[in-house]
């Protein structure tokens, strides 16, 4: 529950039901989602696409339609992924929509586990420390697998399950247990050349500690100090769910955080927890969450607008690797960092630095991969075929290594690469850098 403070900054439901319903209105039913959606590439239903879902929730806000098993089915399957805005000619706001929709259903019924597990993990850093190694035990001893024979209620328990089968390699400590809160750089200067606070999200500060590290490492040898304020998820999953009470409180928490410090950017390495910062500005009414949304940055984006920063990167890159074989690399695009972000030439031009890689475009580069945050989890058929379609592009283009920069992308296109038998290595641009 929020408690006064934060429910102050909450938009009243009503408000934001008749926004949805305005932008409702915007849609001229032209039907170019449907040569876009990757889900309508999987299912060729038109209540799938986002037309079909517009119609719906415009039937449902107008109590035409009642909050049944089907309806519910039928939202939960649109990946968020933006892409029908982006192509839209009038740039409706399917996203926006879905979760409003989703949190009406679920204000109607009684909570699921999902919620359940949700409110009760992410906003407790600790506790999703400890879901890190239970992930990392039941990596090596496989007793998860046990999910599949349980229940409807403890499906939770097979989806963490497929969890750990995604994970290439078993999360490490959890990164803010590694640090202090202020970390400056390893060599000694008058004054660092900035001051920068990094937001790590779940992925980084749990799963993959190791990329937290390369980022900090990073960051602090271009001679920036590094800042790590106290932070929660960024609200990611409980958007998606249209948990919208819970993504309040999370939002809310990571702005009287940030908002602490006069930050020349907030830095992050994982494209959702970027675009949920983004959208701060839309859902909290709190006038620092606009500026700080504004200081979010995709840290490819923050090197890459710098010229200072290229030209210091490829000084101290240019003595690794010489007379070294270039490899291979291609990139994928993040739906979340491309769409939401529009952020996409920046990656590739910090490719461009390491003189050691050869650069090659895949087809379709900003195709949804499949894994959507959690999507993988509750909808593993339709994640798995985008993901089969991702690989082929990958192998299309006769890369060695594909290079992204989102963890949740990056476990799904490994997994697949793996699962294909595939030799090819998926890794955060922050990897490759930090290789060289």
């Amino acid at each position: 529950m929020l408690n006064a403070r934060e429910m102050a900054n909450v938009p009243d439901m009503a408000d934001m039901l008749e926004q949805v319903k305005e932008e409702i209105e915007r849609c001229s039913k032209c039907g170019t989602c449907r040569a876009h959606c990757p889900v309508f590439e999987v299912k060729h239903h038109e209540p799938f696409v986002a037309r079909g879902l517009i119609r719906l929730a415009r039937s449902y806000l107008a109590g035409e339609l009642k909050a049944s098993r089907r309806l519910t089915e039928l939202f939960s399957h649109c990946l968020l992924c933006k892409t029908c805005t982006a192509r839209c000619p009038n740039g409706v706001d399917t996203s926006t929509i879905v979760s409003v929709v989703r949190n009406k259903i679920a204000a109607e019924k009684a909570p699921d586990i999902t919620a359940i597990v949700l409110k009760n993990l992410l906003p407790y850093p600790k506790r999703l420390g400890y879901l890190a190694n239970l992930a990392r035990v039941s990596r090596f001893l496989g007793f998860m697998r046990i999910g599949s024979l349980l229940p409807a209620p403890f499906s939770f328990v097979d989806s963490l399950d497929r969890f750990t089968q995604l994970l290439s390699t078993p999360p490490g400590r959890p990164l803010r247990t590694s640090y202090p809160s202020q970390i400056i750089p390893p060599f000694p200067t008058s004054r660092p050349r900035g001051v920068v606070a990094y937001f790590t999200g779940c992925m980084s500060g749990f799963i993959f500690p190791s990329l937290g590290q390369r980022v900090i490492n990073l960051l602090t040898s271009l001679g920036y100090e590094v800042h790590l304020p106290e932070q929660v998820c960024c609200g990611a999953p409980a958007l998606a769910y249209g948990y919208l009470d819970l993504f309040h409180r999370l939002a809310t928490q990571n702005i009287f955080s940030f908002k602490q410090g006069n930050y020349e950017a907030i830095i992050v390495d994982c494209a959702s927890c970027g675009a949920v910062w983004k959208e701060y500005a839309r859902w909290i009414r709190i006038k620092e969450a606009k500026e700080l949304a504004s200081r979010v940055q995709d840290i490819s984006q923050f090197i890459v607008t710098k010229a200072e920063l290229v030209e210091e990167l490829k000084s101290k890159l240019s003595s690794h690797g010489v007379g070294q074989t270039k490899r291979i690399v291609t990139y994928h695009d993040p739906c979340h960092l491309k769409k939401a972000l529009g952020v996409s030439k920046e990656p590739r031009l910090l490719l461009q630095v390491v003189s050691q890689l050869e650069f090659r475009e895949m087809p379709g580069a900003d195709r949804c991969c499949g894994a959507a945050g959690s999507y993988w989890l509750t909808h593993p058929d339709i994640a798995q075929q985008l993901a089969t379609s991702k690989v082929q592009a990958i192998q299309a283009s006769g890369a060695e290594v594909v290079v992204t920069s989102c963890p949740a992308c990056l476990m799904q296109i490994s997994y697949a690469l793996r699962k294909a038998g595939l030799k090819v290595e998926a890794k955060h641009i922050i990897e490759v850098i930090g290789e060289y």
